[in-house]
């Protein structure tokens, strides 16, 4: 059922509860919303629904990676691997560095996505999954202490078998 805030408000729509008891008291895992209306959204049009494949990974930029390697920005979505979509934008994986250990690739940081500021890798996913394949979108990202827009066109997703 949804998940209210206080305000009564819906949040999402609760697809687990984990608790000690066989009540439905716990903690709530759910879909949020924007995901919920955006999939209503589309099934109205859509047989099968299209979601976006941004071609993009990457990892949360600290701000001592930032000071480190000159980065004109102490947070934001770190990219790892530009493939497809992001490729075709000019995304900049940039060179590799040891960063405590860790080979890290240090070139563009997203620091914003279809208007909605991108503080770390998890809202470059956030954001990502409500996006709409075939709909290009602006994307700032900063390289080095230059910040860039770039527009992005994420193509449908394609999903393997098993």
């Amino acid at each position: 059922g949804p998940l209210y805030n206080a305000r009564g408000e819906v949040l999402g729509i609760v697809q687990q509860i984990a608790g000690t008891s066989k009540t439905s008291s716990g903690v709530a895992f759910a879909i949020p919303a924007t995901i919920v209306q955006r999939t209503i959204r589309l099934s109205a049009t859509n047989r099968d629904i299209p979601y976006a494949w941004t071609g993009l990974k990457s990892r949360d930029l600290t701000p001592q990676l930032a000071k480190s390697q000159g980065i004109g920005t102490t947070q934001g979505a770190l990219v790892q691997d530009a493939a497809g979509p992001a490729q075709q934008a000019g995304i900049s994986v940039g060179s590799p560095t040891n960063y405590l250990g860790e080979e890290v690739f240090v070139g563009d940081v997203v620091t914003n996505l279809a208007g909605q500021p991108i503080a770390s890798s998890e809202d470059l996913r956030r954001v990502s999954g409500l996006l709409v394949a075939g709909e290009t979108v602006s994307m700032t990202v900063m390289r080095g202490t230059s910040a860039r827009t770039v527009q992005l066109t994420p193509t449908q997703a394609q999903f393997a078998p098993g």
